[in-house]
């Protein structure tokens, strides 16, 4: 059977999207690149935001045409938004086929070829709360970066605003030896540079292994040149773990740690497990072990914003704002509160109006603009390590590639050797940048 994959959602639902990929790919099906190749269109969803779902309605209905059309036979919705609507998102939309939950991925093949016999349509929604297999089937595509490797699944903090644990479960760690043979059978292929995701990744643990003792483990594989991770809680980002980002030759300096809010009456309200001043004690620590440390060697701080959280006051506003102006993030994600039907923050009193989140967005957007372009400014002269992802998008520079930092940072490359590769790492001296990107000219090539 052909199939094409669409994916919604964070890192973790790439990751999956891959194993997807590789479970069909093992099983004879064959992944086309258009949905209107395909005999099954397979949408592997998010339910963090509204605006993710309002995404994947949308997509639906185009589905629902083509099927309608006999351009595709079957469609199946995945991952996070399958396992929160089940049942109820095919009695709204009775042409959806298959509705697969996160925990019940590998099953995917024998429940196409339930699809084939006419058994359907099917819900297949997994308890998450079991010991599932650890049956991530590699993706055999070429080389591309990010390249993630999921460490633990689930979650078992439950801030008043996530569906997380609802969709995905509870915490669960992947063992050590798992984790590494898949990172050593990356490297085999190729890859130079891996991304370990976890819903608080900080917090890994199985058995006597903690999450800086796997990255030890990770930074000992030969051929392994680079490690990123994400995403961080403050509440377990302890001071092994940030000397680990000075210490550990493969460890990137960078650093995606959400705090969602600079009031401690908000945060509270979040059930985030910290507070303003357990962050900046964080960040204050961080910056006094890369003391003295050069410019182009100092950590990339980044992190998560919610504004027009219910209650949010303008006082309370004011303070994430001035948190911001204090840590000075590299970047940022920041997004206006929505309601997620399910979760402890919907029940709350004080919901804002839509005008006032988007006043409030657009101020910390603008602030964090400008501490972004200021923060690259100082590294115009610098020579940075980068890594090549991509030959870049812009047809009139034949030689430019799309790269990054150590520190995650984007970087426009000019001046690239004809026969470069994914995954090649050079010195680029940095020429000028802009809030979100650096431009630079390779200075001399390092070793692959």
């Amino acid at each position: 059977m052909k199939f094409h994959l669409q994916t919604f959602g964070c890192q973790m639902n790439v990751y999956d999207s891959e194993s997807i990929a590789g479970i069909l790919r093992a099983y004879g099906h064959e992944t086309v690149s258009t949905v209107q190749e395909a005999d099954i269109a397979l949408i592997n969803t998010c339910s963090v935001r509204r605006g993710a779902e309002t995404r994947v309605l949308g997509q639906l209905g185009h589905l629902k045409t083509l099927k309608s059309r006999g351009i595709i036979r079957y469609i199946a919705v995945c991952g996070c938004m399958a396992q929160k609507h089940g049942e109820d998102l095919l009695k709204e939309r009775g042409y959806i086929d298959l509705i697969l939950g996160p925990a019940a991925l590998s099953r995917l093949p024998c429940l196409l070829d339930r699809l084939e016999n006419h058994d359907g349509p099917i819900v297949e929604l997994s308890q998450l709360d079991i010991e599932d297999r650890d049956d991530f089937v590699p993706n055999d595509g070429p080389i591309s970066y990010p390249c993630f490797v999921t460490i633990m699944k689930g979650c078992d903090r439950r801030c008043s605003y996530c569906v997380v644990p609802d969709t995905r479960g509870p915490e669960r760690s992947r063992s050590p030896q798992n984790v590494l043979d898949e990172i050593r059978g990356l490297v085999d292929r190729g890859y130079r540079e891996v991304t370990l995701l976890g819903q608080t990744v900080d917090s890994y643990r199985y058995d006597n292994t903690d999450f800086v003792g796997l990255l030890e483990k990770v930074n000992a594989i030969e051929g392994l040149r680079r490690i990123r991770f994400a995403t961080s809680h403050p509440a377990d980002a302890n001071e092994r773990l940030l000397f680990a980002l000075r210490d550990l030759e493969k460890v990137c300096e960078q650093l995606h740690l959400p705090v969602q809010s600079g009031s401690d009456r908000i945060l509270a309200a979040m059930r985030r497990d910290h507070t303003r001043e357990d962050y900046l004690r964080i960040i204050d620590r961080l910056r006094e072990i890369f003391d003295g440390i050069s410019a182009a060697h100092q950590p990339a701080i980044s992190t998560d914003l919610i504004v027009g959280f219910p209650g949010e006051t303008e006082s309370d506003f004011e303070e994430t704002v001035d948190l911001m102006r204090r840590v000075r993030w590299d970047s940022a994600f920041m997004f206006k509160y929505s309601i997620r039907p399910g979760t402890y923050a919907a029940t709350l009193p004080e919901h804002l109006d839509e005008e006032t989140k988007a006043r409030r967005l657009a101020r910390v957007i603008d602030l964090q603009h400008e501490t972004s372009r200021e923060i690259n400014q100082r590294l115009i002269g610098e020579t940075l390590e980068v890594m090549l992802d991509q030959p870049s998008a812009d047809k009139r520079k034949h030689s430019g590639w799309d790269g990054r930092s150590r520190q995650g940072k984007t970087v426009k490359v000019a001046g690239v050797s004809p026969d470069a590769q994914p995954g090649d790492i050079l010195c680029v001296r940095i020429t000028k940048t802009t809030s979100y990107t650096l431009f630079g000219d390779v200075v001399s090539y390092s070793v692959r």
